[in-house]
């Protein structure tokens, strides 16, 4: 049997009793025999013995030769002997260095160059340009389209540009400047008159991103729009996957951009709760993504916002035990 009276729930399942004589019928019961365990039953354990692992090694001795007579020739065959040998060395096992190998090692930040010069992670980034003098990037305008099956385009306004869907593909223009940046002589912190007076030249680009769950035909439309958009401006492309959104991306929309599921015009399903996941590395690169609500994606060090925007006007935040 079994007793789970210590715990607040029952681990086998919410509707079976917390403690019982007789154990469920789908319980396994299995008799494992000595130096016979099955790696399901050795990851139980933490500090389970490792044996050296040893098998037959074959060696060959060389070929000899016999001149004895011209015409003929002896040739001995190859003998082996079987000896055992330290598998140890051929599997490398040796412990890992936690400083250097993961703590120390970070990963680098994918860069976009975009006109020979490195953005960062965007705008509000202190980067260097092409004479490798100090710049700051400055978001100065943005503008989302998206292209409907019939072949529209659409031009979203301030509120539903921060809102992408999976079903649907958009191309977002993204207008920027990189400004120089001037020094005050006795702090030597950044200038107020750094924007007015060292103002760059403005500069263009698109960004196409495309659903997960978007038509081919879809995509080809709005990867199309785009192009005739940046030959007649001289602007730059790149494309966004979804799900891999990097950071200059994300700092378009200030923290506000929610990615959904579905299409935009499709109606909601009343009665069922919508589960957000929100996910952030700086606060301008906040952004919410959408999963099937279900406790299977439930993690201890993430939040979650849960809404029924058609039954009730609550909004419920889930915040993980080591958030």
């Amino acid at each position: 049997g079994y007793d789970y009276t210590e715990f607040d729930c029952c681990p086998l399942g919410n509707n079976i009793e917390i403690k019982s004589d007789r154990r469920p019928n789908w319980a396994w019961f299995i008799r494992v025999n000595q130096n016979m365990e099955p790696i399901l039953f050795k990851d139980k354990f933490f500090n389970w013995p490792a044996f050296t692992l040893t098998r037959p090694e074959k060696k060959y001795q060389p070929r000899k030769l016999s001149f004895s007579t011209p015409t003929t020739t002896n040739v001995v065959e190859p003998k082996h002997k079987c000896c055992k040998k330290d598998l140890s060395a051929e599997l490398n096992l040796f412990p890992v260095d936690i400083q250097t190998d993961m703590i120390g090692n970070v990963p680098q930040q994918q860069e976009l160059i975009l006109e020979c010069v490195s953005l960062g992670r965007g705008t509000g980034d202190t980067i260097h340009d092409e004479d490798g003098l100090p710049v700051k990037v400055m978001s100065l305008d943005v503008q989302c389209f998206v292209i409907e099956e019939s072949g529209d385009r659409i031009e979203l306004n301030e509120m539903d540009k921060n809102f992408l869907c999976s079903a649907e593909s958009y191309y977002i223009r993204w207008k920027y400047r990189l400004t120089r940046i001037s020094r005050c002589l006795k702090t030597g912190a950044e200038s107020r008159y750094s924007v007015e007076q060292h103002g760059g030249r403005d500069r263009v680009c698109y960004f196409v991103w495309q659903g997960k769950d978007a038509r081919n035909t879809q995509r080809g439309i709005t990867a199309l729009n785009a192009i005739e958009k940046l030959r007649v401006e001289g602007a730059s492309q790149t494309y966004v996957e979804h799900g891999q959104e990097d950071p200059i991306f994300l700092r378009i929309f200030q923290g506000s951009l929610v990615i959904q599921n579905g299409k935009r015009k499709q109606p909601n399903n009343c009665g069922k709760y919508r589960m957000f996941m929100l996910q952030d590395t700086l606060p301008e690169e906040r952004f919410m993504i959408e999963l099937e609500c279900s406790f299977r994606n439930l993690r201890s060090r993430l939040s979650y916002v849960f809404v029924n925007p058609g039954h009730s006007s609550k909004i419920y935040l889930w915040h993980g035990c080591k958030t």
